[in-house]
Protein backbone atom coordinates (compact mmCIF):
# COMPACT_ATOMS: atom_id res chain seq x y z
CA UNK A 1 0.00 0.00 0.00
CA UNK A 2 3.02 2.33 -0.08
CA UNK A 3 2.60 2.63 -3.86
CA UNK A 4 1.23 6.18 -4.38
CA UNK A 5 -0.77 5.08 -7.45
CA UNK A 6 -3.01 2.90 -5.25
CA UNK A 7 -3.33 5.64 -2.62
CA UNK A 8 -4.47 8.17 -5.27
CA UNK A 9 -7.00 5.66 -6.67
CA UNK A 10 -8.49 4.89 -3.26
CA UNK A 11 -8.86 8.59 -2.41
CA UNK A 12 -10.47 9.44 -5.74
CA UNK A 13 -12.87 6.49 -5.56
CA UNK A 14 -13.97 7.52 -2.06
CA UNK A 15 -14.73 11.04 -3.22
CA UNK A 16 -16.71 9.93 -6.25
CA UNK A 17 -18.79 7.57 -4.10
CA UNK A 18 -19.75 10.51 -1.83
CA UNK A 19 -20.89 12.97 -4.49
CA UNK A 20 -23.90 15.23 -4.10
CA UNK A 21 -23.72 19.00 -4.44
CA UNK A 22 -20.48 20.94 -4.01
CA UNK A 23 -19.73 24.54 -3.22
CA UNK A 24 -16.10 25.45 -2.52
CA UNK A 25 -14.26 28.70 -3.16
CA UNK A 26 -10.98 28.83 -1.24
CA UNK A 27 -7.45 28.01 -2.41
CA UNK A 28 -5.24 28.68 0.63
CA UNK A 29 -7.73 29.94 3.20
CA UNK A 30 -9.30 27.79 5.88
CA UNK A 31 -12.40 26.00 4.58
CA UNK A 32 -15.74 27.71 5.20
CA UNK A 33 -18.47 26.14 7.33
CA UNK A 34 -21.74 24.79 5.93
CA UNK A 35 -24.62 22.93 7.55
CA UNK A 36 -23.60 19.74 5.72
CA UNK A 37 -20.47 17.65 5.37
CA UNK A 38 -17.79 18.85 2.95
CA UNK A 39 -14.91 16.71 1.72
CA UNK A 40 -12.05 18.06 -0.38
CA UNK A 41 -9.12 16.35 -2.03
CA UNK A 42 -6.27 18.54 -3.26
CA UNK A 43 -3.08 17.87 -5.19
CA UNK A 44 -0.25 20.40 -5.36
CA UNK A 45 3.03 20.22 -7.24
CA UNK A 46 5.78 22.84 -7.08
CA UNK A 47 8.08 23.74 -9.96
CA UNK A 48 11.50 23.83 -8.32
CA UNK A 49 14.88 25.03 -9.52
CA UNK A 50 17.70 22.50 -8.94
CA UNK A 51 15.19 19.69 -8.27
CA UNK A 52 13.66 17.64 -11.10
CA UNK A 53 10.47 16.21 -9.62
CA UNK A 54 9.03 12.95 -10.87
CA UNK A 55 5.50 12.81 -12.30
CA UNK A 56 4.12 11.40 -9.05
CA UNK A 57 5.89 13.83 -6.72
CA UNK A 58 3.64 16.29 -4.92
CA UNK A 59 1.28 16.79 -2.01
CA UNK A 60 -2.15 15.25 -1.53
CA UNK A 61 -4.45 16.55 1.19
CA UNK A 62 -7.88 15.28 2.20
CA UNK A 63 -9.86 17.74 4.29
CA UNK A 64 -13.14 17.36 6.16
CA UNK A 65 -15.53 20.03 7.39
CA UNK A 66 -18.64 18.55 9.01
CA UNK A 67 -21.27 19.82 11.49
CA UNK A 68 -21.02 18.68 15.12
CA UNK A 69 -23.78 20.92 16.43
CA UNK A 70 -25.69 24.05 15.53
CA UNK A 71 -22.72 26.22 16.53
CA UNK A 72 -19.62 24.14 15.70
CA UNK A 73 -18.12 22.15 12.85
CA UNK A 74 -15.33 19.60 13.03
CA UNK A 75 -12.42 20.36 10.69
CA UNK A 76 -9.63 17.92 9.88
CA UNK A 77 -6.84 17.53 7.31
CA UNK A 78 -4.93 14.39 6.34
CA UNK A 79 -1.76 15.42 4.43
CA UNK A 80 0.36 13.05 2.36
CA UNK A 81 3.64 13.95 0.67
CA UNK A 82 5.57 12.25 -2.11
CA UNK A 83 9.20 13.41 -2.36
CA UNK A 84 10.71 11.87 -5.48
CA UNK A 85 13.24 13.95 -7.39
CA UNK A 86 16.72 14.27 -8.82
CA UNK A 87 18.70 17.12 -7.32
CA UNK A 88 20.92 18.75 -9.96
CA UNK A 89 23.47 21.15 -8.53
CA UNK A 90 26.55 22.54 -10.23
CA UNK A 91 29.03 20.04 -8.80
CA UNK A 92 26.93 17.02 -7.88
CA UNK A 93 23.65 15.20 -8.40
CA UNK A 94 21.64 12.80 -6.26
CA UNK A 95 18.29 10.99 -6.33
CA UNK A 96 15.75 11.05 -3.50
CA UNK A 97 12.62 8.96 -3.00
CA UNK A 98 10.54 9.13 0.18
CA UNK A 99 6.84 9.42 0.97
CA UNK A 100 4.61 9.55 4.02
CA UNK A 101 2.13 11.47 6.12
CA UNK A 102 2.47 15.06 7.22
CA UNK A 103 1.11 16.31 10.55
CA UNK A 104 -2.61 15.50 10.84
CA UNK A 105 -4.77 18.50 11.77
CA UNK A 106 -7.88 18.34 13.96
CA UNK A 107 -9.91 21.35 15.05
CA UNK A 108 -13.24 23.12 15.59
CA UNK A 109 -14.89 25.94 13.68
CA UNK A 110 -17.76 28.27 14.57
CA UNK A 111 -20.74 28.33 12.21
CA UNK A 112 -21.94 31.92 12.28
CA UNK A 113 -24.60 32.82 9.71
CA UNK A 114 -24.40 35.77 7.32
CA UNK A 115 -25.81 39.02 8.72
CA UNK A 116 -26.11 41.86 6.19
CA UNK A 117 -24.06 39.72 3.75
CA UNK A 118 -21.11 39.32 6.12
CA UNK A 119 -19.92 36.93 8.81
CA UNK A 120 -16.97 36.16 11.09
CA UNK A 121 -15.63 32.65 11.62
CA UNK A 122 -13.24 31.37 14.30
CA UNK A 123 -11.25 28.16 13.83
CA UNK A 124 -8.79 26.53 16.22
CA UNK A 125 -7.06 23.20 16.60
CA UNK A 126 -3.72 21.43 16.62
CA UNK A 127 -1.34 19.48 14.41
CA UNK A 128 -0.55 15.98 15.67
CA UNK A 129 3.17 15.14 15.16
CA UNK A 130 2.71 12.39 12.57
CA UNK A 131 5.01 13.77 9.84
CA UNK A 132 7.58 11.46 8.28
CA UNK A 133 10.98 12.79 9.34
CA UNK A 134 12.44 12.14 5.88
CA UNK A 135 10.05 14.35 3.89
CA UNK A 136 9.35 18.07 3.82
CA UNK A 137 10.84 19.70 0.70
CA UNK A 138 7.82 19.24 -1.56
CA UNK A 139 5.31 19.94 1.23
CA UNK A 140 6.92 23.13 2.52
CA UNK A 141 7.50 24.58 -0.95
CA UNK A 142 3.96 23.71 -2.05
CA UNK A 143 2.27 25.16 1.05
CA UNK A 144 4.63 27.41 2.98
CA UNK A 145 1.50 29.17 4.31
CA UNK A 146 0.83 25.91 6.16
CA UNK A 147 4.39 24.63 6.43
CA UNK A 148 3.83 23.40 10.01
CA UNK A 149 1.70 20.72 8.39
CA UNK A 150 4.93 19.24 7.02
CA UNK A 151 7.38 20.01 9.84
CA UNK A 152 8.56 16.82 11.60
CA UNK A 153 9.06 16.53 15.36
CA UNK A 154 6.58 19.33 16.02
CA UNK A 155 3.27 19.65 17.90
CA UNK A 156 1.54 22.86 16.80
CA UNK A 157 -1.44 24.93 17.92
CA UNK A 158 -3.52 26.86 15.38
CA UNK A 159 -5.98 29.74 15.72
CA UNK A 160 -7.69 31.61 12.89
CA UNK A 161 -10.11 34.52 12.64
CA UNK A 162 -11.77 34.88 9.23
CA UNK A 163 -14.08 37.56 7.86
CA UNK A 164 -16.14 37.12 4.71
CA UNK A 165 -18.39 39.64 2.92
CA UNK A 166 -20.64 39.11 -0.10
CA UNK A 167 -21.19 42.22 -2.20
CA UNK A 168 -24.36 42.65 -4.30
CA UNK A 169 -23.51 41.79 -7.87
CA UNK A 170 -21.93 38.48 -6.85
CA UNK A 171 -18.55 39.71 -5.57
CA UNK A 172 -16.75 38.50 -2.49
CA UNK A 173 -14.09 39.90 -0.14
CA UNK A 174 -12.44 38.55 2.98
CA UNK A 175 -9.41 38.16 5.18
CA UNK A 176 -8.04 35.80 7.78
CA UNK A 177 -5.44 36.17 10.53
CA UNK A 178 -4.11 34.10 13.40
CA UNK A 179 -1.17 32.80 15.43
CA UNK A 180 0.54 29.42 15.35
CA UNK A 181 2.64 27.95 18.17
CA UNK A 182 5.06 25.09 17.41
CA UNK A 183 6.53 22.96 20.20
CA UNK A 184 9.34 20.50 19.42
CA UNK A 185 8.59 16.91 20.39
CA UNK A 186 12.24 15.82 20.45
CA UNK A 187 15.21 17.24 22.29
CA UNK A 188 17.84 19.01 20.28
CA UNK A 189 15.61 20.06 17.38
CA UNK A 190 14.98 23.64 18.48
CA UNK A 191 12.91 25.75 20.84
CA UNK A 192 9.18 26.54 20.87
CA UNK A 193 8.40 29.12 18.20
CA UNK A 194 5.55 31.57 17.56
CA UNK A 195 4.31 32.30 14.05
CA UNK A 196 1.59 34.36 12.40
CA UNK A 197 -0.43 33.67 9.26
CA UNK A 198 -2.47 36.27 7.40
CA UNK A 199 -4.24 36.74 4.10
CA UNK A 200 -6.74 38.70 2.04
CA UNK A 201 -8.99 37.40 -0.73
CA UNK A 202 -11.20 38.80 -3.47
CA UNK A 203 -13.34 37.02 -6.04
CA UNK A 204 -16.31 37.11 -8.34
CA UNK A 205 -19.07 34.66 -9.27
CA UNK A 206 -20.05 34.33 -12.91
CA UNK A 207 -22.83 31.86 -13.61
CA UNK A 208 -21.40 28.51 -12.42
CA UNK A 209 -17.83 29.77 -12.05
CA UNK A 210 -15.90 31.47 -9.28
CA UNK A 211 -12.73 33.45 -10.06
CA UNK A 212 -10.58 34.39 -7.11
CA UNK A 213 -7.30 35.78 -5.83
CA UNK A 214 -5.69 35.17 -2.45
CA UNK A 215 -2.64 37.00 -1.07
CA UNK A 216 -1.31 35.14 1.98
CA UNK A 217 1.74 35.21 4.22
CA UNK A 218 3.41 33.25 7.01
CA UNK A 219 5.96 34.73 9.39
CA UNK A 220 8.03 33.80 12.41
CA UNK A 221 7.76 36.09 15.44
CA UNK A 222 10.28 34.63 17.88
CA UNK A 223 13.47 34.79 15.79
CA UNK A 224 15.75 37.85 15.78
CA UNK A 225 15.68 38.64 12.06
CA UNK A 226 16.42 42.15 10.80
CA UNK A 227 15.19 41.65 7.24
CA UNK A 228 11.40 41.44 6.91
CA UNK A 229 11.82 39.22 3.82
CA UNK A 230 13.51 36.65 6.04
CA UNK A 231 10.74 36.88 8.62
CA UNK A 232 7.66 36.84 6.35
CA UNK A 233 7.09 34.64 3.29
CA UNK A 234 4.28 35.89 1.05
CA UNK A 235 2.56 34.40 -1.99
CA UNK A 236 -0.28 35.22 -4.36
CA UNK A 237 -2.67 32.66 -5.83
CA UNK A 238 -5.03 32.97 -8.78
CA UNK A 239 -7.65 30.32 -9.40
CA UNK A 240 -11.07 29.33 -10.61
CA UNK A 241 -13.71 26.92 -9.38
CA UNK A 242 -16.73 25.44 -11.12
CA UNK A 243 -19.75 25.24 -8.82
CA UNK A 244 -23.33 24.07 -8.94
CA UNK A 245 -22.93 20.47 -10.10
CA UNK A 246 -22.21 17.05 -8.64
CA UNK A 247 -18.47 17.61 -8.79
CA UNK A 248 -16.61 20.87 -8.38
CA UNK A 249 -13.09 20.94 -9.83
CA UNK A 250 -10.83 23.77 -8.83
CA UNK A 251 -7.61 24.92 -10.51
CA UNK A 252 -5.13 27.46 -9.19
CA UNK A 253 -1.54 28.64 -9.52
CA UNK A 254 0.63 30.12 -6.78
CA UNK A 255 3.58 32.51 -7.07
CA UNK A 256 5.90 33.39 -4.20
CA UNK A 257 6.77 37.07 -3.79
CA UNK A 258 9.99 36.82 -1.76
CA UNK A 259 13.32 36.89 -3.61
CA UNK A 260 14.80 33.80 -1.97
CA UNK A 261 11.67 31.73 -2.44
CA UNK A 262 11.40 32.80 -6.08
CA UNK A 263 14.95 31.51 -6.62
CA UNK A 264 13.85 28.06 -5.44
CA UNK A 265 10.18 27.87 -6.47
CA UNK A 266 9.07 29.00 -9.92
CA UNK A 267 5.42 28.38 -9.04
CA UNK A 268 2.98 25.86 -7.59
CA UNK A 269 0.18 24.20 -9.56
CA UNK A 270 -2.88 23.01 -7.66
CA UNK A 271 -6.02 21.05 -8.45
CA UNK A 272 -8.80 20.21 -6.01
CA UNK A 273 -12.07 18.30 -6.09
CA UNK A 274 -14.77 19.19 -3.57
CA UNK A 275 -17.83 17.14 -2.74
CA UNK A 276 -20.62 17.44 -0.21
CA UNK A 277 -23.00 15.08 1.52
CA UNK A 278 -26.68 15.85 2.20
CA UNK A 279 -26.45 19.34 0.73
CA UNK A 280 -29.21 21.59 -0.56
CA UNK A 281 -28.69 23.37 -3.89
CA UNK A 282 -26.97 26.72 -3.39
CA UNK A 283 -26.61 27.93 -6.93
CA UNK A 284 -28.22 31.26 -6.13
CA UNK A 285 -25.33 33.26 -4.65
CA UNK A 286 -27.53 36.30 -3.98
CA UNK A 287 -29.73 34.48 -1.44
Amino acid sequence: MNNPKYIYLIIFSFLISSLNLVHSQTFNFQSLPKDYTQIKMGYLKPDLDFYNLSKLAGVIEISLNTPLSKNYNLIAVLPYERDKYEADFEYFKYNYDENGLGNIFIGLQTTNDFVDNKRSIISYGFYIPTANKKIGLVGSTSKFYESLRYTPNSFSFYFNYAYEKLIPGKYRLGFELGPNIAIPTRKGVGDPEAFVHYGIMAGAFADKFYFGMELVGFGILTEDLKNSEDRFINSITFGTSWIGSSISPQLFYKLYLNKEMKKLVNGVFGIEISVSINAVNENNIDD
